[in-house]
């Protein structure tokens, strides 16, 4: 990823942070997944939640996760309306879908992590300190960032729920 691309990230997405755990690196994520395919700004998030929702249990989808956000490309990257991403569960590997679903897979080696506590819509403003986290390790990213949303917004207030950031890293080139 050029070194261009991260600063820019990391300037759209600056913010204060509450007290969190400190980022860390892991053994990679590695999970099955179905989808509904987005783009456009990410403020249709929530609308498409529902929609994903309302086509996993018309499939009679059986999910083996919490709901999570794919991110393939990123404000400052490209325009609002060129913003690539997509809402998803993780489900069995075996598990077929019908369009307007897609399965996907998501499997890195190596991950960074951070969770984020508080609003949902907050959660941007994690992203400074793991990349900084990230690069400051020598790595780099090297695939799509995956958000987890931990809790349910009905059931925990706000600046309770929690976001687990995920990014697929590996060492920088020299």
């Amino acid at each position: 990823m050029k070194p261009s691309f991260l600063i820019a990230l990391v300037a759209i997405f600056a913010g204060g942070l509450s007290a969190q755990a400190q980022p860390r690196f892991r053994a990679g994520e590695n999970f099955t997944y179905v989808a509904l395919e987005c783009s456009g700004p990410h403020a249709g998030i929530t609308p498409k939640i529902g929609a994903l929702m309302a086509e996993v249990q018309k499939q009679n989808l059986m999910m083996e996760g919490d709901l999570l956000v794919v991110f393939h490309n990123f404000p400052g990257q490209v325009n609002a309306e060129e913003l690539r991403w997509a809402v998803c569960v993780p489900v069995d590997a075996s598990t077929v879908v019908k369009p307007p679903l897609s399965r996907g897979e998501y499997r890195y080696d190596r991950v960074a992590e951070y969770t984020h506590k508080g609003p949902y819509g907050s959660s941007a403003a994690a992203y400074p300190k793991l990349l900084e986290f990230i690069a400051g390790n020598g790595c780099e990213v090297c695939g799509p960032l995956c958000e987890t949303y931990l809790d349910h917004p009905a059931a925990v207030k706000p600046e309770e729920c929690r976001t687990l950031i995920v990014v697929p890293v590996k060492k920088k080139s020299q």
